[in-house]
Order: C-alpha cells, then structure tokens, then sequence
C-alpha cells in the first residue's frame, strides 16, 4: 500500500541511525502516516516543517519500507544569508511506561558543509540528489532556495553490532541559525519522528 508524506526531513533520521550504529540489520517503520510531528509545547518562535519550506512541489511515498523522493522544495524560513546553520538530532527510547534517554544523538555547529561533505552520510543519502547543489550550496535554508531533486529512494535501514536496538523510538530534529556575531535568530525548526525499530 502506497502512503503519502510531505516532507524533506526524513532523510535526517535516517542518516541518524546510519551513523550512531553499525551487524544485527534493523529497519525503522514510522507510527503513522504524517511522518512528522510538531514538537510538542514549542513556543511562537518554533517552527514545524511546513512553515519552515514550501513543499507543495515535494512528494514522498512509502512503499515497501522504502522511502521514494521526488520533486522541489523552497525554503521560507526568514533568516539571512551569511547565517550560520547549526543542526543537532536526538532521540529516546520507550522503555517501561516511559522515554528514556538513548546514545544515538549529535550536533553540528557548521551544517551546511556537512551536507555538501562527499565523504559524509548526508551527501549519500540526500544532497547528492539535489540536481543544483553547486548552485544552492551557499545559500542553503536561505529564504527563496530552491532544491530540485531527482527522484531518489531510502530505504531505512540500519546495522548494529552492539546491544539489541528494536523497539519504539522518538527522534528529534532542531534546526538554528546564528547571525555573524553569533546571536541566535528568532526563530527555529523543530520537529519529530516517532516510529518503531524492528530487526530484520
């Protein structure tokens, strides 16, 4: 069965759990269809993913466990270039009656080299799709960029070699922006992912 989501974002997780484990194959199944979920209590100053980006150009579909990707996107997030885009990702465990604290967590002070970082998760799975990312590597996030991707599939999967990993999961994503004095914008992203992490 073919289910729609819309947003850019899954992409993060993924690469999440790509890079905090590495034996037994694991693949992650989100709860339920929006994929996304608001954080919760954010103040008027937090951003969800659809105010953050245009999307309505942006299509991704589950099939099989696979993510397929296709379509543009256009930033509206009303920050300024020359910002210094800090991105870090977090995730807890549901474990007797209540979320707890896991390892697999991460932030980049500098995040938009990363993603351009050929050597680096991000490029494989995400930005390597973008077919103008020589044009848009410098104005990433900015108000008014534009990514156009090919049509690209992930499929979210995982290795670990250390203890068991299933089971039910929240991942966090928060996105900031620093002007060149290193204040921090008004505002920033911030959502969810809650799903369950089953062994293959």
């Amino acid at each position: 069965m073919w289910v729609k989501m819309k947003f850019l974002y899954p992409l993060c997780i993924v690469i999440l759990l790509a890079i905090c484990s590495s034996a037994l194959k694991y693949i992650f199944v989100p709860e339920n269809e929006d994929f996304f979920q608001d954080c919760p209590n954010s103040e008027s100053n937090v951003l969800n993913v659809n105010q953050a980006a245009d999307m309505s150009h942006m299509t991704f579909t589950i099939h099989d466990d696979v993510i397929l990707v296709s379509g543009n996107v256009t930033y509206t997030w009303m920050i300024e270039v020359g910002d210094r885009i800090q991105a870090s990702f977090s995730s807890v465990k549901y474990d007797r009656g209540m979320w707890q604290q896991t390892p697999y967590s991460m932030k980049i002070r500098d995040f938009v080299p990363a993603l351009f970082d050929r050597n680096l998760d991000f490029y494989k799975y995400w930005t390597r799709h973008i077919m103008n990312r020589e044009e848009i590597r410098q104005t990433m996030f900015y108000p008014g960029t534009v990514l156009i991707h090919e049509p690209f599939d992930v499929n979210v999967t995982m290795e670990s070699n250390g203890m068991p990993i299933n089971g039910r999961y929240k991942f966090t994503t928060i996105i900031k922006a620093f002007d060149s004095n290193n204040v921090q914008r008004d505002t920033y992203i911030c959502f969810e992912v809650i799903g369950d992490v089953n062994r293959l």
